[in-house]
This record gives structure tokens, sequence and C-alpha cells, in this order.
């Protein structure tokens, strides 16, 4: 597993991890949350082929989907909370990601 891969996976498990904790704290009763974070890299930033300051974000989309009966109120009140995930303010403040999260 490559650096940025490794990066995506620390910020979809703890988003995970976040979520789950929270879905618990707020009542909410899942079977499961799954987070799959996307990439898309610029093959020409790690040969140097590009200048640092043209580089642009790698991490455009973090996709949650949460298992089980699950209202609509509880999918928004989930989504609101993804983004206090530590890893994903990590590095969303450098980078401009959004995220989702849906009913599986």
């Amino acid at each position: 597993m490559g650096p940025v891969e490794m990066a995506l996976a620390a910020t979809a498990a703890c988003a995970v991890n976040s979520l789950t904790y929270n879905a618990v704290w707020l009542g909410i009763e899942t079977v499961g949350i799954e987070v799959s974070a996307r990439e898309n890299v610029d093959p020409r930033a790690p040969f140097a082929l590009r200048e640092p300051e043209e580089h642009v974000s790698f991490l455009g989309t973090l996709e949650v989907e949460v298992k089980g009966d699950v209202s609509d109120e509880d999918i928004t009140k989930l989504s609101s909370l993804a983004a206090y995930s530590p890893v994903y303010g990590l590095i969303a403040q450098a980078n401009q990601i959004s995220h989702s999260v849906t009913r599986a």
C-alpha cells in the first residue's frame, strides 16, 4: 500500500469509527457503515513534472453507506457529523473534499 492509499484508508477508517460512535450515541441502529474514499492522482506530481504549487487535491469524494433500517432523518444527522472525523478534518483542511451519506 502506497502513501496515498494509506491516507485514504486512514480517512475512511476514522470516518467509520466516528460515525459508528455517533450512531450509537444518537440511538441510530445500524447493521453496518461502509466508507469508500476515491482518489484522482495526477501522475505528473510524483515525477516532478509539475511544480508543487500546481498540485491539485487528490482526494475528492468520501462515500458513506449506512446499512440497516435508518430513516432519512438519521441519514441527515450522520451526514452532518461525517466532517467531524479527525482524520477527515486533517485532510479536508488541506484539500477540497466532498462527502455523501446514503442508505445502502
